[in-house]
Protein backbone atom coordinates (compact mmCIF):
# COMPACT_ATOMS: atom_id res chain seq x y z
CA UNK A 1 0.00 0.00 0.00
CA UNK A 2 1.35 3.37 -0.90
CA UNK A 3 -0.29 6.47 0.48
CA UNK A 4 -3.78 5.27 -0.39
CA UNK A 5 -6.35 3.54 1.74
CA UNK A 6 -5.75 5.91 4.61
CA UNK A 7 -8.19 6.09 7.43
CA UNK A 8 -8.06 9.49 9.07
CA UNK A 9 -8.61 9.86 12.79
CA UNK A 10 -9.87 13.34 13.63
CA UNK A 11 -9.68 14.36 17.26
CA UNK A 12 -11.73 17.52 17.87
CA UNK A 13 -11.00 19.01 21.26
CA UNK A 14 -12.42 22.24 22.61
CA UNK A 15 -10.23 23.59 25.37
CA UNK A 16 -11.31 25.39 28.46
CA UNK A 17 -10.74 29.14 28.09
CA UNK A 18 -7.05 29.94 27.79
CA UNK A 19 -5.94 26.28 27.96
CA UNK A 20 -5.62 25.41 24.25
CA UNK A 21 -1.88 25.90 23.89
CA UNK A 22 -1.04 24.08 27.12
CA UNK A 23 -3.35 21.22 26.21
CA UNK A 24 -1.78 20.80 22.77
CA UNK A 25 1.76 20.90 24.14
CA UNK A 26 0.92 18.19 26.69
CA UNK A 27 -1.04 16.16 24.12
CA UNK A 28 1.95 16.09 21.79
CA UNK A 29 4.33 15.33 24.66
CA UNK A 30 2.26 12.73 26.53
CA UNK A 31 -0.37 11.27 24.16
CA UNK A 32 1.32 11.44 20.73
CA UNK A 33 4.28 9.09 21.42
CA UNK A 34 1.90 6.28 22.44
CA UNK A 35 -0.33 6.98 19.43
CA UNK A 36 2.68 6.59 17.15
CA UNK A 37 3.56 3.30 18.85
CA UNK A 38 0.00 2.13 18.18
CA UNK A 39 0.57 2.77 14.45
CA UNK A 40 -0.91 6.24 14.05
CA UNK A 41 0.80 8.91 11.93
CA UNK A 42 0.27 12.55 12.87
CA UNK A 43 -0.78 14.38 9.72
CA UNK A 44 -1.39 17.93 10.99
CA UNK A 45 -3.17 20.02 13.60
CA UNK A 46 -5.57 22.89 13.02
CA UNK A 47 -6.32 25.53 15.65
CA UNK A 48 -9.50 27.60 15.60
CA UNK A 49 -9.65 30.48 15.83
CA UNK A 50 -6.18 30.79 14.36
CA UNK A 51 -4.60 32.33 17.46
CA UNK A 52 -4.18 31.18 21.04
CA UNK A 53 -7.06 32.53 23.08
CA UNK A 54 -6.41 33.65 26.65
CA UNK A 55 -9.99 34.25 27.74
CA UNK A 56 -11.94 31.96 25.41
CA UNK A 57 -11.61 28.36 24.23
CA UNK A 58 -9.71 27.12 21.21
CA UNK A 59 -10.88 24.19 19.15
CA UNK A 60 -8.13 21.83 18.05
CA UNK A 61 -8.47 19.43 15.14
CA UNK A 62 -5.67 16.91 15.50
CA UNK A 63 -5.51 14.72 12.41
CA UNK A 64 -3.93 11.27 12.49
CA UNK A 65 -3.94 8.50 9.91
CA UNK A 66 -3.55 4.75 9.63
CA UNK A 67 -3.09 3.01 6.29
CA UNK A 68 -5.47 0.09 5.82
CA UNK A 69 -8.28 -1.60 7.69
CA UNK A 70 -6.24 -4.21 9.56
CA UNK A 71 -3.80 -1.64 10.99
CA UNK A 72 -6.78 0.55 11.97
CA UNK A 73 -8.37 -2.33 13.91
CA UNK A 74 -5.02 -3.12 15.55
CA UNK A 75 -4.61 0.54 16.59
CA UNK A 76 -8.14 0.60 18.01
CA UNK A 77 -7.62 -2.64 19.91
CA UNK A 78 -4.31 -1.52 21.36
CA UNK A 79 -5.69 1.83 22.52
CA UNK A 80 -8.59 0.14 24.33
CA UNK A 81 -6.13 -1.92 26.36
CA UNK A 82 -3.59 0.82 27.06
CA UNK A 83 -3.91 2.22 30.59
CA UNK A 84 -1.75 5.19 29.59
CA UNK A 85 -4.51 6.35 27.21
CA UNK A 86 -7.12 6.26 29.97
CA UNK A 87 -4.76 8.00 32.39
CA UNK A 88 -3.91 10.72 29.86
CA UNK A 89 -7.55 11.60 29.19
CA UNK A 90 -8.31 11.64 32.94
CA UNK A 91 -5.45 14.10 33.48
CA UNK A 92 -6.42 16.21 30.46
CA UNK A 93 -10.03 16.54 31.60
CA UNK A 94 -9.26 19.72 33.55
CA UNK A 95 -8.07 21.44 30.33
CA UNK A 96 -10.93 20.51 27.99
CA UNK A 97 -14.60 21.36 27.65
CA UNK A 98 -15.36 18.67 25.08
CA UNK A 99 -13.76 16.14 22.81
CA UNK A 100 -14.83 13.71 20.16
CA UNK A 101 -13.21 11.50 17.59
CA UNK A 102 -14.28 10.84 14.03
CA UNK A 103 -12.97 8.47 11.39
CA UNK A 104 -12.96 9.31 7.69
CA UNK A 105 -11.35 8.40 4.41
CA UNK A 106 -11.02 9.72 0.92
CA UNK A 107 -14.04 8.75 -1.16
CA UNK A 108 -11.72 7.05 -3.68
CA UNK A 109 -10.67 4.56 -0.97
CA UNK A 110 -14.15 3.53 0.20
CA UNK A 111 -14.46 0.46 -2.03
CA UNK A 112 -11.15 -1.00 -0.87
CA UNK A 113 -11.68 -0.07 2.78
CA UNK A 114 -15.18 -1.57 2.75
CA UNK A 115 -13.99 -4.91 1.35
CA UNK A 116 -13.30 -6.62 4.67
Amino acid sequence: MADSEKIYIVDRITSKPGRGRTFLELYMERYAPGARKRGMTHEFTLVAPPLWMTDRPNTLYIIWSVVGVAPWWEMARRSRHDDAVTEWWAEAESMIDSRDRHYASDIADLAVLSDV
